[in-house]
This record gives structure tokens, C-alpha cells and sequence, in this order.
């Protein structure tokens, strides 16, 4: 079972997984139960782990105004993809603020 958990961000939602044991298998995917976000807003994925499992997850929201997936490197979320004219390009790295009271 894979560890989720959310925090308001500016603009959208910050979305932290966590795998147990560190060790996940495909087969996963079909009992995935990612949390609810608010759709006229952005998710951010973060944590540690397979490809697809970000993939799996970038699908299951893809009715949020974006998708991004954080990278400590560059600091912020990179916009894989966006399902609006007023949300961040496809590109862009968005700086991840502090929580926001919810």
C-alpha cells in the first residue's frame, strides 16, 4: 500500500507519496487510492518512486487545471502538463511555496 498525504499550496496542492518497505510492483497500480485534490487548482506529485508510478498518478489527475512533478534539483515543479489557458505552461518550474492555512 502506498503512503499518501496532501498540503494546501499556493495555487494548487502538494501531493507526497511515500512506498513502504521501499518496494512497489506494477500490479499496485490497480488498487491505487490516491486522495482527492480540488480540480480548479494544481497538484503537485512528490516522493520516491518508479516511473510509471508517477505516470499512473499524473493520469488519475489530470482533471486538475495541472500536473507537476517536483524536483529538488531545480527547487520547485515542473508542469508536465496543463488542462488550461490561465495555468503554468508545459516547461515551467514553479516554485513550491510554504503550506497555506487550509
Amino acid at each position: 500500500m502506498i503512503n499518501f498525504t496532501t498540503t494546501p499550496i499556493e495555487g494548487g496542492t502538494l501531493l507526497e507519496f511515500e512506498i513502504p518497505g521501499g518496494v512497489c510492483e506494477p500490479a499496485d497500480i490497480a488498487t491505487l487510492n490516491p486522495p482527492e485534490v480540488p480540480g480548479t487548482k494544481g497538484v503537485v506529485i512528490s516522493g520516491r518512486g518508479p516511473v510509471w508510478l508517477y505516470a499512473a498518478l499524473a493520469h488519475h489527475y489530470h482533471t486538475t487545471q495541472w500536473v507537476g512533478t517536483f524536483d529538488p534539483r531545480l527547487g520547485g515543479a515542473v508542469v508536465t502538463s496543463r488542462h488550461s489557458r490561465t495555468a503554468p505552461p508545459v516547461g515551467t518550474v514553479v516554485e513550491i511555496p510554504k503550506a497555506v492555512p487550509a
